[in-house]
């Protein structure tokens, strides 16, 4: 006798009768043709019996009703397009999509989103791997080992849901995979946390260097520690997901459901997203009000001893891209951690669920704009001077071009000097150095 469940959760609130009642047809038979034979009989079953509501409460078998599921999508039936099994005519919906036009803006807006993180962290990647003083300071290294698992994290969002299992009863659109693949973007999409873990190191950098006065040769004695610790958490919650792995309606991760039974299991959204994300969000809030303490208290102190004060610009300076980088980690993980957290029906508001899928794999975008920030900086500030410079000659009358006195070179000069300072003030490498060995 086959295992009798209630299939309330299993079937999404369809009922399949006892197989007892089906005339002799016996589930089993994972033959496609089979399968359509006994869902016909479930539809005369439920025709013959319209006025018992009870009847439709009747448990079923296992197999019956997994391999309907599974299966149910082929069979070109009026009993399937019921609802009684989902099928590609049937309108399923998820994260308030109720069409498919819907349901492909969603996809999409998770691949453009994953197309300018893969952009923005490439991107950051040339520019520093290019240079080699940068490639040997501790700061260009957490932001190289951030943008590569941004890049991992962009290329598995990039998929959506292609490796969702094609034969998900819950009909995903896009899905053309299997279990194997959609195990693999699991995988990749929890590999790519590790770049939460380097951001609680970037903040822990900026919080020994500003408010510690760490140099260079104190950080390089720690490297270990800020590399090692993200590697070995991101790592290896990525190993231990593994065997729970599944569909999210979005792409493939950590489900907050048991899809055996239906039911709510949520100790691995627990222990691979909320616990780690929480701790991080909490880790990194705590080294920016640090930040920020240590930069107010030695702005204080600026006011009484004048000397200190281009120290405390600088200091400014560092904070305030600081504080940019921990305003790109806020633009996504804080929000997925909420959805994480309230583990969202999948039937949730249709706005919310576009959001989500665009902030999911923005990180890595939301860093190169703070990384291009200082340069955009140095660009408005050489524009301006040289706007100012020519308004000057203008009005002395002198040539932009030929400059022929002694008056206009040295204008010409005051006006380059306090730029090629200034330049250096806006690159975070930079400003760390300067100020470091000012102190």
């Amino acid at each position: 006798m086959h295992e009798l469940v209630d299939l309330y959760s299993l079937c999404h609130g369809g009922y399949c009768p006892d197989p007892k009642e089906l005339n002799g047809v016996v589930p089993g038979d994972p033959n496609i043709q089979a399968t359509c034979v006994e869902l016909e009989a479930l539809k005369q079953y439920q025709r013959s019996k319209p006025n018992q509501q009870s009847a439709r409460a009747e448990p079923a078998s296992t197999d019956l009703c997994l391999r309907a599921r599974l299966t149910g999508w082929e069979c070109d039936n009026a009993f399937c397009k019921e609802g009684f099994v989902y099928t590609k005519e049937t309108d399923t919906n998820y994260l308030g999509a109720t069409n498919d036009r819907q349901k492909a803006a969603l996809v999409w807006t998770s691949r453009a989103s994953a197309l300018l993180s893969l952009f923005g962290s490439s991107f950051i990647l040339y520019t520093i791997l290019r240079d080699q003083k940068k490639r040997k300071t501790m700061f260009h290294q957490l932001l190289i080992a951030m943008a590569i698992f941004d890049v991992i994290t962009a290329l598995a969002w990039f998929m959506a849901t292609l490796p969702i299992d094609r034969y998900d009863p819950g009909y995903i659109y896009g899905a053309v995979g299997n279990s194997a693949t959609c195990t693999m973007q699991g995988f990749f999409i929890q590999l790519g946390f590790t770049s939460i873990f380097y951001n609680v190191s970037l903040a822990l950098y900026y919080t020994l260097v500003i408010s510690k006065g760490w140099r260079e040769f104190q950080l390089q004695k720690i490297q270990m520690y800020m590399h090692g610790l993200p590697l070995l958490v991101g790592v290896g919650l990525a190993l231990g997901g593994l065997p729970v792995y599944d569909w999210i309606d979005y792409a493939c991760h950590i489900q907050p459901f048991d899809p055996n039974n239906g039911k709510t299991q949520l100790w691995p959204v627990l222990v691979f997203v909320v616990v780690p994300l929480g701790l991080s969000i909490m880790s990194i809030t705590t080294s920016m009000g640090l930040v920020y303490y240590g930069v107010f208290r030695q702005a204080q102190a600026a006011k009484k001893w004048s000397a200190n004060s281009n120290s405390s610009r600088m200091k400014k300076e560092v904070f305030w891209q600081c504080l940019w980088y921990v305003l790109a980690f806020y633009v996504t993980w804080p929000i997925m951690f909420a959805v994480y957290l309230a583990s969202i029906d999948i039937g949730g508001p249709y706005g919310l669920s576009v959001m989500v899928a665009f902030v999911a794999p923005l990180q890595g975008f939301s860093n190169f704009l703070v990384f291009v920030r200082p340069k955009i900086q140095k660009f408005k500030k050489e524009r301006e001077k040289r706007r100012a410079r020519s308004k000057k000659q203008q009005e002395l009358g002198i040539s932009t071009a030929t400059p022929t006195s002694s008056i206009g070179n040295k204008h010409s000069s005051n006006g380059c000097c306090p730029f090629i300072l200034g330049s250096s003030i806006l690159s975070p490498s930079i400003l760390v150095s300067t100020w470091t060995h000012a102190t």
